[in-house]
C-alpha cells in the first residue's frame, strides 16, 4: 500500500537531518579569512623619547632614557590592498627632561656648565592622533588568512596632539628679592644679615609653563604657542602573524613637530619686569636656587659660580628692583636695559638643540583581525585556518559531509 507522509510527519523529520548536517559542519562560514579587504583593532604599550633643549647632548635624536615611562594607545586600520593599509592611532606619552639630570653635573664641557647654572625642567603630557597610510613590503592578494609571517613595513601621514608642558615649583622664590622695606634690591648671593627668601606656598606643585608666559609672550617678546600642535610621523616596523586572528607588532615612529616649545623653552629671556606674575618670573629664571629643586641638596656649582658675578639692577615702571645676571633677562640678548651697553658671556634661554624639538615614540602592538574566529587559539603562525603546516598547504573549505 502506497503510504503518504502527511505535512506533520515531514515536519518532525526536517529538524533531525537539519541538526545531522549541522553537527558535521567542519568549515566556518566567515567572509573575513578570505577577504583582500578587512579591519584590525587593538592596544599597543608605548614609550615617549624627548629631544630638545634640555637634551643630554646636542647631537641627533640624544635622550635621557631614565625619563622613559610606558603608556598605553588604541588603534584601527582598513586594509585597503593588498599591500597598503589606513590606520587610526591614538596615543598618550609622557615627556619629561630636567638640566639637572641631562648633564649629571658634568662639568667637563662648557656647554654642560651652562645648562646646569641655567637648572630648567619640564614635565609634558601628550595625548595625540594619528592618521597614516602604511605600506607593506610584502603584497598580500590571498586575503587575511593567508597574510605573511613576517611582515615590514612603513607608514606616514598626519598627527595631531595636546600638550601642555609644566615644571615643579621650587621652595623658594630667589626672583622676587625686591625689600619693600628698604626699596632696595636683595642680591640671594650676598644678603643682609638676617635676610630669608620667601617660602612658596605651593612648593612642589606641577604649574602650567604656557599659562605663565614665561618667555614674555603677553609682552610680544617671544611667539605664544598653542596647546594644539601638529606633527608628521614617519615610521618603521614589522608585523608577525601569532596565529590566523592576530597580529603583533613592533614599531619606531619619529615626529616631526612644527613648534619648539615641547619643553616651554624656545627663545631668550624677558626682562623680569615684563613676565606677568610673579610666580612666572619664579618658574622662567631658575638659576638664582640654590637648592637641588625640592629637596636639601645644596648646588655646590650655582654657589661657586654665580657670586661672582654681581647682578645688573635696575628699576622697573613698577617702582621695582630687578636683578639681570650676565647674558640673562635683557630685552635684546646681551644688552644692559640701563646703559644700553653690551653685556659679556651672553647665554640665551634656549642654548641647547638647533631647530624644534621632536620626540620618538616606540610602540609593541596587538591588534585584532575583526571577523576572525577563536583569536587566542592556535598560536601557530605557519598552521593556517582549517590546513595543514606549511606556506603552501591546502585550506579546508566550508562544506557540509
Amino acid at each position: 500500500m502506497l503510504h503518504c507522509r502527511g505535512p506533520s510527519e515531514a515536519a518532525k523529520q526536517y529538524p533531525k537531518k537539519k541538526f545531522k548536517k549541522a553537527a558535521q559542519f567542519h568549515g566556518d562560514i566567515n567572509i573575513t579569512k578570505n577577504n583582500k579587504t578587512y579591519w584590525s583593532t587593538g592596544l599597543s604599550i608605548n614609550t615617549f623619547n624627548y629631544y630638545g633643549d634640555i637634551a643630554p647632548a646636542t647631537s641627533f635624536a640624544s635622550t635621557d632614557i631614565s625619563f622613559t615611562r610606558p603608556t598605553v594607545g588604541w588603534v584601527l586600520s582598513r586594509r585597503i590592498a593588498p599591500r597598503f593599509s589606513v590606520k587610526g592611532n591614538y596615543n598618550w606619552g609622557i615627556l619629561k627632561a630636567s638640566d639637572l639630570e641631562a648633564t649629571r653635573n658634568d662639568w667637563d664641557q662648557t656647554e654642560d656648565l651652562y645648562r646646569t647654572v641655567r637648572n630648567l625642567s619640564f614635565r609634558n603630557n601628550i595625548h595625540e592622533l594619528s592618521l597614516t597610510l602604511v605600506a607593506d613590503l610584502f603584497e598580500n592578494h590571498r586575503g587575511a588568512i593567508n597574510r605573511p609571517v613576517i611582515t615590514p613595513y612603513f607608514e606616514t601621514g598626519v598627527t595631531v596632539f595636546y600638550h601642555n608642558p609644566k615644571a615643579q615649583v621650587p621652595r623658594y622664590d630667589y626672583v622676587n628679592t625686591f625689600d619693600t622695606e628698604t626699596g632696595q634690591y636683595v642680591d640671594p648671593f650676598n644678603p643682609p644679615a638676617g635676610w630669608e627668601p620667601t617660602e612658596l606656598e605651593n612648593a612642589g606643585d606641577w604649574v602650567s609653563l604656557r599659562s605663565l608666559q614665561t618667555e614674555g609672550q603677553n609682552a610680544g617678546l617671544s611667539h605664544e604657542y598653542s596647546n594644539w600642535q601638529l606633527a608628521v610621523p614617519f615610521t618603521l616596523g614589522a608585523r608577525y602573524r601569532l596565529n590566523n586572528a592576530l597580529d603583533l607588532s613592533l614599531q619606531f615612529s619619529y615626529r616631526w613637530l612644527f613648534t619648539d616649545y615641547i619643553d616651554d623653552i624656545g627663545g631668550n629671556y624677558a626682562n623680569p619686569d615684563m613676565l606677568k606674575s610673579d610666580l612666572a618670573r619664579v618658574m622662567a629664571f631658575r638659576t638664582l636656587e640654590i637648592m637641588v629643586p625640592n629637596s636639601e641638596g645644596l648646588r655646590d656649582q650655582v654657589n661657586t659660580l654665580l657670586p661672582s658675578h654681581s647682578p645688573n639692577v635696575y628699576t622697573a615702571e613698577d617702582g621695582r628692583q630687578y636683578g639681570i645676571w650676565s647674558g640673562n633677562g635683557s630685552i635684546q640678548p646681551g644688552i644692559n636695559p640701563n646703559t644700553g651697553e653690551p653685556i659679556e658671556n651672553t647665554a640665551c634661554r634656549a642654548c641647547g638643540a638647533q631647530g624644534n624639538d621632536q620626540y620618538i615614540v616606540t610602540s609593541i602592538q596587538l591588534t585584532y583581525i575583526i571577523g576572525m574566529p577563536n583569536p587566542f587559539g592556535g598560536m601557530n603562525p605557519f598552521r593556517f585556518y582549517g590546513g595543514g603546516g606549511g606556506g603552501g598547504g591546502r585550506r579546508r573549505s566550508s562544506r557540509f559531509r
